[in-house]
C-alpha cells in the first residue's frame, strides 16, 4: 500500500514555478498553490516546496508559520529562482532545506525521492498512524473549554428550512426540495457559491475582493462586491425566502444558514479525509467504499457552468480537481491489490482524461493490460506515454517505467 505521491508547490504562477511544476509532475502529483491558504490541508504531501519569489524573510516566516498550522509534519523546502541561492543568515525554523532553480534540480529530486522512501518505511507509516490517532482524538475529546462554548447566533436561524448546495458540475441549489431557478449572472453566482462554501464563517471584504477582482481599484472593485451581494439578496426575496440573509459587519460578511444545511464539497472532502483515516488504520474495505463514496459526489469541476476567468473559482477547481485525482489514484491501487482489473483501467482511464501526464497511470494500465494477456496493448501504453512526454513536458519516463517496460517486452514480470 502506498501512499500518494503528492508535493505542494507555493508559488505565484510565474515561468520559474510552472516550470517546477512541470518537471516534476510526470512522477509526482504537483498541486500548485499561489499562497498559503487553509486549502493545503486537504492534502497529505511528501513534502511542500515553497517558492521565495524574491520574498522578504519576514514573509517567509508568515508562509512558514501559516503552513505549520495546516500541515505541522510536513517537510518543507525553501526554493530560490536565480543563480546563486540567496544571501540568509540563518534560514527560518521549520525549513528542512534550501536550494535554488534551475541549478539544484537534481537536488531537489534526489530529496523528494528520500522522504518518500523514508514515509514509505515501517517507521513511517507507523508515525502516519499515531498523528492519524492523533488527529481523531483531538476532534472526539476537545478541550472543556473549548466543549462549553455556547453556539453563536450566526450558524443557525429559526425554522426548519432545508438548504442543500451542489457545487460540483451543475451550479443547483434546492431548498425544502424545491429546486431554486438558475442565477442568470455567472458572477452572483460564484458569490453566492463563496458564501455558501464557507457558510457561517466570517468573510473580510478584502479577501473576497481579492478572490474576484484582484486586479480593480479598491472603489471599483467595492462597487461590484455591492452590486453582487445586493443582486444575491434579491435572488433569496424573489424566490419567497426571508430568513435566509447574508450580513455585513466590521468589513466582513457572513450567512445566516437553516438548521439543516448541506453542499456536495464539503461532503466530499469529508468522505476523502474519511477514506485517508480508514487506510491509515489498515480498514481498507471501508477505505475503498469511502473513496468510492467520494468518487460518485464528483459529477463535474467546481461550478463547470461559470467559464468567465474569476480567481476564486479557477484556484478553488483546481484544487478539487487534484484532490479527485488523487482519490482516483488510491481507488486504482486498491482495485489492482484486489483484483479488480476492469474496475482499475476504468479508473486509470479516468485519470488519463484529466491529466495524461501522470505517469503513474500509464505504468498500472501497462501493468493491468500485460496480468490480463494483453501484452502488445501494453506496450503500445508505453509508447503512448512516451509520446504525451515528449510532446507536453519535453521530458523521458521515469526509470521505474522503463524498467516494467522491459520487462512486459521480455515476459519476465
Amino acid at each position: 500500500m502506498i501512499p500518494p505521491k503528492i508535493v505542494l508547490l507555493i508559488g505565484n504562477s510565474g515561468e520559474n514555478v510552472q516550470a517546477i511544476k512541470q518537471s516534476l509532475s510526470a512522477q509526482y502529483q504537483v498541486v500548485l498553490f499561489q499562497k498559503v491558504e487553509k486549502e493545503v490541508s486537504w492534502f497529505n504531501p511528501i513534502a511542500i516546496i515553497l517558492h521565495q519569489n524574491g520574498s522578504p524573510a519576514d514573509e517567509v516566516r508568515r508562509q512558514l508559520r501559516q503552513l505549520k498550522q495546516f500541515k505541522p509534519h510536513a517537510p518543507v523546502l525553501l526554493c530560490h529562482s536565480g543563480q546563486k541561492k540567496q544571501a540568509w543568515q540563518k534560514y527560518p525554523e521549520g525549513i528542512h532545506s534550501a536550494l535554488y532553480w534551475p541549478g539544484d534540480l537534481s537536488r531537489l529530486k534526489g530529496l523528494l525521492q528520500d522522504w518518500e522512501h523514508r514515509r514509505h518505511s515501517l517507521t513511517g507509516r507507523l508515525q502516519m498512524v499515531w498523528q492519524a490517532m492523533g488527529s481523531f482524538f483531538s476532534r472526539s475529546f476537545p478541550r472543556q473549554e473549548q466543549a462549553c462554548l455556547p453556539d453563536t447566533p450566526t450558524n443557525t436561524i429559526a425554522g426548519h428550512e432545508r438548504l442543500e448546495a451542489r457545487l460540483l458540475g451543475p451550479f443547483e441549489l434546492h431548498l425544502n426540495g424545491r429546486l431554486l431557478p438558475p442565477i442568470r449572472s455567472e458572477i452572483n453566482r460564484a458569490i453566492l457559491a463563496y458564501l455558501l462554501l464557507n457558510g457561517p464563517d466570517r468573510l473580510l471584504r478584502h479577501k473576497i475582493i481579492e478572490g474576484f477582482w484582484p486586479d480593480s481599484n479598491e472603489e471599483a472593485a467595492r462597487n461590484c462586491l455591492n452590486v453582487a451581494i445586493c443582486s444575491v439578496r434579491r435572488y433569496w426575496r424573489d424566490n419567497g425566502e426571508q430568513n435566509l440573509k447574508i450580513c455585513f459587519r466590521e468589513n466582513a460578511y457572513h450567512l445566516h444558514l437553516p438548521v439543516s444545511y448541506h453542499n456536495d464539497v464539503a461532503h466530499f472532502l469529508k468522505l476523502w479525509e474519511r477514506a485517508k483515516s480508514l487506510e491509515r488504520t489498515r480498514r481498507m474495505d471501508e477505505a475503498l467504499n469511502a473513496y468510492r463514496q467520494a468518487c460518485s459526489l464528483y459529477t463535474g469541476d467546481f461550478l463547470e457552468g461559470v467559464s468567465r476567468n474569476i480567481e476564486w473559482v479557477e484556484s478553488t477547481r483546481s484544487k478539487l480537481r487534484e484532490a479527485y485525482l488523487s482519490i482516483l489514484g488510491r481507488l486504482s491501487v486498491l482495485f489492482i491489490e484486489r483484483g479488480l482489473s476492469q474496475e482499475a483501467e476504468e479508473t486509470c482511464l479516468k485519470i488519463l482524461d484529466i491529466d495524461d501526464c501522470l505517469e503513474s497511470a500509464h505504468r498500472q494500465l501497462m501493468l493491468i493490460y500485460y496480468t490480463t494477456n494483453r501484452r502488445g496493448r501494453a506496450l503500445r501504453q508505453y509508447t503512448l506515454c512516451c509520446r504525451i512526454l515528449q510532446e507536453k513536458l519535453g521530458v523521458e519516463p521515469f526509470r521505474e517505467t522503463e524498467v516494467l517496460y522491459n520487462k512486459i517486452l521480455a515476459g519476465r514480470l
